[in-house]
């Protein structure tokens, strides 16, 4: 059984039958003016000189004087009536004004201080070691928002980890521990291991030395610590269980898993597992293997979801069979392993599938934790898989009370949503196309951008909206049997761009519109050689997509 890394991200979408506007992030306060007056100049003398522009009405008002003795004023206009950028242009023209701006946006750093960060290039890509700067998962954008650890209502967030090669002392990993005991699983106050029914984690009899360890602290390595490494997350809760050598070991394994889900959400325990990461498997067809597979369905419908690695070789799994990349579950996600140039490094092992494989991550040269409270790298798509595990941690870390409503009430649709963001949050990478699901590499920031957007949830990110031209869309007949009708309301003609996806996240069909004007558009696309079954359609502008509607295809 070969060790190796997983990612899979199914793309499911809005389930309603209308879909409001998306949101396009700017970089100030829409109608702010940041004026500094020229000496002597009194601020309502430029108040009143610009109530008028382009024939519109600014309603030029005065905020607050930000600097008396520079004579600096914020100022505010209605941006509805006249052109941002063309009216901070006659203000910095005027005879009064010496200096005009917008009110810009600032945000706060999240740059770790731990002692090996400059190191990780898949964190943070500088080009350090001859990669290149910006092909990593873009984690410092997404630590703004949040660093992991606990949801809004302060829920402890844990990742299970099925591996071997433990080191539960190590300084750099928060492990979770089982302070109440589960019945069935005597002694598992610190996780459980498979091999031998029993509550003894240890570092031996792992081939690589470690490896566990090495995974564990890529998904949630301590964060800011001012030592060693950083993981994806900065606080959640490692929970180790060992053991994978046979089927059993695995079914058993992942089902301690499911337990303990099970009891926090019953009240019973400290086990609010989202997540689950492993890196082994087999060269084999799912069809032989129903139970392992079944568990990845088992453990969704409680909320979990599953990263897994596919195989460490140059081979397209869909051709010759691998497990579990051929399970079919859309609670697994399968992932492969990229290097600092994004490039699918087939020299280190990465095998590929426009099927079973649904994204890549980092996973070549991955610097993190070893036992002994030692660091190094190690690489395959064991590297790459816990990338996703933490992305989805990540995700559920994101304070946002609708996201915490939805979860609860409806664990396993939910889970299915935070794949759908991580899928088509992804960064397009050429060798990913034609070889992955998504054809693209793991972006935190993306994914909890989608997340936040889905929710309502912006002001989290830091990011001040506006409105983009399609106001709303909807479509009928649905079910429908070949001619979809498309109503949209759009506020201008900027081009429309009609996309249709299969419940795979592959797009199907596209269609672009040019509408003469803005209000009431009706389209018509013709669905009469797809096969049947349920497809996602999005309405798109260079505002981004708009909202995503299902539609059954009968």
């Amino acid at each position: 059984m070969n060790m190796r890394s997983i990612c899979f991200v199914i793309s499911v979408l809005l389930f309603g039958l209308n879909a409001t506007t998306s949101a396009q992030a700017i970089d100030h306060v829409q109608g702010d003016v940041l004026v500094m007056l020229k000496p002597k100049v009194l601020v309502n003398d430029l108040v009143k000189a610009q109530q008028k522009y382009a024939g519109g009405n600014t309603e030029l008002s005065v905020v607050h004087c930000v600097s008396p003795r520079l004579n600096i004023w914020l100022l505010h206009f209605n941006f509805l009536n006249v052109d941002e950028d063309h009216f901070l242009s006659a203000l910095k023209n005027s005879d009064l004004v010496k200096i005009a701006q917008f009110n810009h946006y600032a945000a706060s750093r999240a740059t770790p201080n731990d002692s090996l960060y400059g190191q990780q290039w898949n964190l943070n890509n500088t080009g350090q070691n001859g990669g290149t700067a910006g092909d990593d998962i873009d984690a410092e954008r997404a630590w703004n928002a949040t660093t992991g650890g606990t949801t809004a209502d302060n829920d402890t967030i844990v990742i299970g980890i099925v591996d071997c090669g433990f080191d539960l002392l190590h300084r750099d990993i928060n492990y979770w521990k089982d302070y109440s005991g589960t019945p069935g699983y005597p002694g598992d106050y610190n996780g459980w291991n498979d091999d031998d029914n029993s509550g003894v984690i240890d570092d031996d009899n792992c081939t690589p030395d470690g490896h566990g360890t090495h995974v564990t602290g890529i998904a949630g390595a301590k964060g800011n610590n001012t030592s060693g490494i950083c993981g994806v997350n900065w606080n959640v809760k490692m929970m180790p269980v060992e053991g994978f050598n046979t089927e059993a070991n695995i079914v058993e394994g992942y089902t301690f898993i499911m337990v303990q889900r099970e009891r926090y959400d019953s009240g019973l325990g400290n086990g609010f597992v989202v997540a689950t990461n492993s890196s082994f498997g087999t060269s084999a067809n799912a069809s032989d293997y129903p139970l392992w597979c079944a568990m990845y369905d088992s453990m969704g419908a409680v909320g979990i979801l599953s990263a897994a690695a596919t195989a460490d070789v140059n081979e397209d799994v869909d051709s010759v069979g691998d497990m579990p990349s051929d399970c079919s579950s859309d609670y697994l996600i399968m992932v492969t392993n990229t290097n600092d140039n994004d490039d699918l490094n087939t020299s280190k092992g990465a095998a590929h599938g426009k099927i079973n494989v649904d994204l890549g991550a980092p996973g070549t040269n991955i610097l993190s934790t070893l036992p002994g409270n030692m660091y190094g790298t190690l690489s395959g798509t064991s590297q790459a898989s816990p990338h996703v595990a933490g992305a989805v941690a990540l995700l559920y870390s994101l304070k946002c009370a609708k996201f915490d409503s939805a979860f609860k009430a409806n664990p396993s649709g939910t889970a299915l949503l935070v794949k759908s963001f991580i899928l088509n949050g992804v960064d397009t990478v050429p060798t990913l196309l034609g070889k992955t699901v998504s054809g693209g590499r793991l972006n935190l920031y993306k994914a909890l951008k989608l997340e936040a957007d889905y929710f309502g949830c912006d002001a989290v990110l830091g990011i001040q909206t506006i409105e983009p031209s399609i106001k709303s869309f909807s479509v009928y007949p649905n079910p429908t049997n070949d001619l979809l009708n498309i109503k949209l309301t759009t506020s201008n003609n900027s081009t429309i761009t009609i996309a249709l996806t299969n419940i795979l996240g592959q797009q199907v069909l596209t269609q672009t519109y040019q509408p003469d004007y803005g209000g009431v558009q009706n389209m018509i696309l013709n669905l009469n050689q797809l096969p049947e079954g349920l497809y996602f359609i999005s309405a798109l502008n260079r505002a981004g997509v708009s909202g995503t509607l299902k539609v059954v295809k009968m």
